[in-house]
Formats: structure tokens, sequence, C-alpha cells
């Protein structure tokens, strides 16, 4: 799932990340596809695209521009999810791997209204809600976040370094946009 927003430069990391992974996937021969019989999570948009993988394995590629509780909401009935974020504390043009204990350590949300990812996740917990087993963050380092409709040249390429190593992983193969990345 790609998080940020799109009118703000680099903050649209996440969100072109998995529209460049959904290329890359779409060029290596996945089709796509609606959600296979239960398969559905619980929060089916017009936001989550699915696509069927060659081998026949399902991947849904989510955008969203919200935090904390909304994107649990949009992770329920996953088993396994891959954010993928800009993120300050990270170089510009790079990008790290982070978990759900990585970013309990890190700032509270700048609004007493909102509601940081781990927050949601323990009290979604509480009430039983279906969380995934497994949640990746894919923090991709920003360097402007003001506003504007493209991410600066170094943000740009870790977004496709990003897509790339998710499309291999994917697909079980690296692919010919990997090897320039």
């Amino acid at each position: 799932m790609g998080v940020g927003n799109t009118i703000l430069g680099d903050d649209g990391a996440g969100i072109y990340a998995v529209r460049r992974l959904a290329e890359l996937l779409l060029a290596r021969g996945a089709t796509p596809a609606p959600p296979a019989a239960g398969t559905e999570p619980a929060a089916v948009t017009p936001e989550v695209t699915v696509v069927a993988l060659p081998s026949g394995r399902q991947v849904h590629l989510a955008e969203a521009c919200a935090g904390g509780l909304a994107l649990v909401e949009i992770m329920l009935g996953y088993p396994h999810v891959v954010l993928i974020d800009a993120w300050p504390g990270v170089p510009p043009g790079r990008f790290t791997v982070l978990s759900l204990a990585d970013l309990d350590r890190a700032p509270a949300p700048a609004s007493g209204h909102q509601v940081g990812l781990p927050a949601a996740m323990r009290a979604a917990a509480r009430m039983g809600l279906p969380l995934p087993g497994q949640v990746e963050v894919w923090a991709i380092g920003v360097q402007d976040v003001s506003l504007g409709e493209t991410c600066m040249p170094p943000v740009q390429a870790a977004v496709e370094e990003v897509a790339c190593r998710l499309a291999d992983a994917l697909t079980g193969r690296p692919g010919p946009a990997a090897l320039g990345a």
C-alpha cells in the first residue's frame, strides 16, 4: 500500500512507488483481476487494484492519503501488508524497511486528533479485528514536501528502486527495470 499525498512533492513517494510497482507487475505478465472468492479484505475500495501474477497469486495494490485508523481499516483481512511511505528520518534518495515496533519509537502525530499506526493496530487488536500477521514499512527518505506534484530526483530514484525490489520479490525474478536501479 502506498501512503502519502501526491500534491506535497516527496510526500507522494509511497503512492508513486505503488503505481510504478503496478506497471512493473503488468510488464512481467500480471493481469488486472477481481479479488478471488474468499480473499476479499474487509475494506475493498476503489483505491485497491488487484492484479493476478502469472503464478496465479493475487496482489492487492492500494493508495491511501491517510494514517492511523484509516490505514488499519484498509489493512483488515490481509495476511501480509507492505506499506510504502515517505519518511523524514531517512536520507533523501534512500529507503529502509521498518517494523511496527520501529514506528512506535517515532514522534507522535502532529495533532492530538490523529492516532499513529501502532496505537491504531493495538486498538484494532483489542477489538478482535482481522489484522495482518505481518506489516512491513518501506520508508523512503524525503527532501521536499512543499506543494508540487513530483518528487525530487533522489527520491524518484528511491521510488524506482523500491518498486523494482518489490516486483522482483513478488515475481521471484529480477526484471530488466531492476538492473539499472
